[in-house]
């Protein structure tokens, strides 16, 4: 899962603009020079730093497998019949905070406005 940066130029590559693709993880971002060189250095820094730590869907999958068999691991907490229901309930929080995370550093808000989005309470 390498990383590429593409620069194509107007003049020779017959674009309405300059452009530069960078590719991550399967994915590719198009962004347009033709803005002042400084903003673009702010955009594609800014960019590059939220995909530079997203963590991939192979990451979130590993992540979610951990989480399951850590709660199997965890003996019941109670003898009323709930404990496994509660494993549940407890690793799906875990899964929800994690996801709530990913997606507040894409969007670049606080993870209780993703919160706030989606009517939960504070986990």
């Amino acid at each position: 899962m390498g990383e590429r940066i593409r620069v194509f130029d107007k003049a020779t590559d017959t674009l309405e603009a300059d452009m530069v693709v960078f590719e991550h993880a399967g994915v590719s971002y198009v962004f347009r020079v033709d803005m002042d060189v400084a903003d673009n250095v702010d955009v594609l820094s800014h960019e590059y730093n939220i995909l530079r730590t997203r963590p991939t869907a192979a990451e979130v999958d590993a992540e979610i497998k951990r989480l399951e068999k850590q709660a199997k691991q965890r003996k019941p907490r109670s003898s009323s019949g709930n404990s496994e229901l509660e494993l549940k309930v407890s690793r799906l929080r875990e899964v929800c905070t994690m996801l709530a995370g990913v997606l507040a550093e894409r969007k670049g808000v606080e993870v209780g406005r993703i919160y706030q989005l989606f009517n939960i309470t504070s986990l």
